[in-house]
């Protein structure tokens, strides 16, 4: 049996009976609860359509995505699946090479097939084919194959779609103004706290962090605003817009499944969309010159022993910065992300932990003080403790979760 995901499955028909197809059209976005590790283990908490896929993954001999190439990765609408089907996976750690994964939750495996389709860099084609590599690898993949064409309908065709009856379009809902008078605020900085659990997730405290390392190395100088994005809000063109006004915007947030979450892809896309939309209407102006100045950053977090780990993330936002003109400066990944987001002991402070804090005031010292001469590069920082320790600190953390809600595993 073959599973196919496409973003719209409306008006689409296939050959092969044995062919089952998911529309991700209007899926709700994984909302980072971990419920499907300690909760229901194997089941999403979210009653929908795509509560039972984890699972239902098993039935399944090969699966096959096709997805616009958005950045180097997935597009929103087969993010949100594939987020949701992180319950295939078991809720405990399990040491791989010199780093962990999660374990196998089911005697199961599957052929994967990846269409990506789009006019897009040999850069983006490269850095989608490494994610497709690192998913495999965490989904225990072994065999799989990734295509890129230049439209969905050659990629339908190649899988023996029958009839096109309506076209798959991206259809926004962002009302393009007619004008807008922008100025860029001076020594300022947006911060985003991306991640969907929003202040209970370990970005919170990373954010926060920033913002305190930002104003100690300024001398309090920083005009710095913090945010947040709603997994289940998407981003309106009044908000795309302000963002340009600062000249740095900051985005902090969790890795899921080796990349963005799917909400904040979808914000990204909307605001590619919108800027296309708007500067196709309008003469090259204070808006351009806004985008030309606006500095992007990332401060990514993951669960895994090591920060390397964050480097589709980082890609990821520095193909966006590219492809719409933004000024792409620095990305940083934190390996062991969970230990340090304490809100009550900064472990940060402890000495075993200098070297990720002297990381952390290096990434810092580049928004503060830029210097549009120096070329900067991505920083990772690892885990400080022993990955057999780190390991098993994390499974006693989800063994406790699975013990207060009464799940005997």
């Amino acid at each position: 049996m073959e599973l196919i995901l496409l973003e719209n499955a409306e008006g689409l028909n296939f050959k092969n009976s044995n062919t089952v197809v998911v529309d991700c059209k209007d899926i709700k976005p994984c909302i980072g609860c971990a419920g499907c590790w300690v909760k229901t283990p194997g089941i999403c908490v979210l009653p929908d359509r795509v509560q039972h896929y984890a699972e239902n993954i098993t039935k399944f001999d090969t699966i096959t995505i096709i997805s616009k190439l958005c950045f180097g990765g997935f597009s929103y609408p087969i993010k949100r699946v594939i987020d949701r089907c992180i319950g295939y996976l078991d809720t405990f750690m399990v040491k791989s090479g010199n780093d962990m994964r999660h374990g196998k939750r089911y005697d199961h495996s599957f052929h994967l097939n990846v269409i990506f389709y789009g006019n897009t860099s040999i850069g983006e084609k490269e850095d989608a084919t490494e994610l497709v590599k690192a998913c495999c690898k965490n989904y225990y993949i072994d065999s799989y194959n990734i295509e890129f064409v230049n439209s969905f309908a050659t990629a339908y065709i190649l899988l023996g779609g029958e009839k096109n009856d309506a076209m798959y379009m991206n259809h926004d809902d962002i009302i393009i103004p007619k004008h807008i008078d922008l100025k860029k605020k001076e020594k300022s900085i947006a911060v985003i706290n991306a991640s969907p659990r929003k202040k209970k997730a370990a970005s919170e405290y990373y954010s926060n962090k920033l913002i305190e390392i930002c104003n100690r190395l300024s001398n309090n100088e920083m005009k710095i605003d913090k945010y947040y994005w709603d997994s289940t809000k998407p981003l309106s063109g009044y908000e795309i817009m302000k963002f340009t006004e600062y000249e740095s915007i900051v985005f902090c947030l969790g890795v899921y499944i080796d990349t963005l979450p799917s909400h904040v892809i979808q914000n990204l896309q909307r605001i590619d969309e919108y800027l296309y939309q708007y500067l196709k209407n309008h003469t090259y102006g204070p808006l351009a010159d806004n985008i030309r100045n606006t500095r992007i950053y990332v401060l990514s977090n993951n669960g895994l022993a090591h920060g390397n780990q964050s480097i589709h993330t980082i890609q990821c936002f520095k193909n966006f910065s590219l492809k719409n003109k933004f000024n792409w400066v620095n990305g940083m990944g934190i390996g062991g992300g969970p230990i340090y987001a304490n809100p009550k002991t900064d472990y940060l402070l402890n000495s075993d932990s200098k070297e990720v804090y002297d990381a952390f005031t290096k990434f810092c010292d580049s928004i503060v003080n830029y210097d549009q001469n120096e070329r900067y590069s991505p920083i990772f920082t690892n885990c400080h403790i022993p990955i057999d320790d780190y390991i098993n600190s994390i499974n006693t953390l989800w063994k406790k979760a699975l013990t207060r809600n009464l799940i005997d595993k």
